[in-house]
């Protein structure tokens, strides 16, 4: 209680021993409300830790099922890579004879 409080009421005719007990009253309603702030509080931090558990939870999750695409995405670009390979050495292998290669070699460009 602020000390003009107490004058206010002394100059109301309120008696010392009263002011005094309201003075402990407030004190005793002062403690309850950090008692009940400090429940709350731990309330709010066990709420807050399995919140981040379950957050931590879900990106390991998250982060399992990327790396499987990324492995699948993995395997299928080898496959098309080894396909893509196959297939160009199958082009590159056909047998030319000695015109194609003089044909090839003095192609005639066309100039516009």
């Amino acid at each position: 209680m602020k000390y003009t409080e107490k004058m206010q009421l002394l100059l109301k005719g309120v008696k010392m021993e009263e002011i005094k007990a309201l003075e402990e009253q407030e004190a005793q309603e002062l403690k309850e409300e950090q008692e009940q702030q400090k429940i709350s509080n731990d309330e709010m931090e066990k709420v807050k830790n399995e919140a981040l558990e379950a957050a931590t939870a879900l990106v390991k999750e998250l982060e399992a099922k990327l790396e499987a695409k990324d492995s699948e995405l993995e395997k299928a670009n080898k496959d098309l890579e080894s396909l893509n390979n196959k297939r160009t050495l199958e082009e590159q292998h056909t047998e030319s004879n000695a015109t194609d290669v003089f044909k090839e070699l003095f192609k005639p460009t066309k100039e516009v």
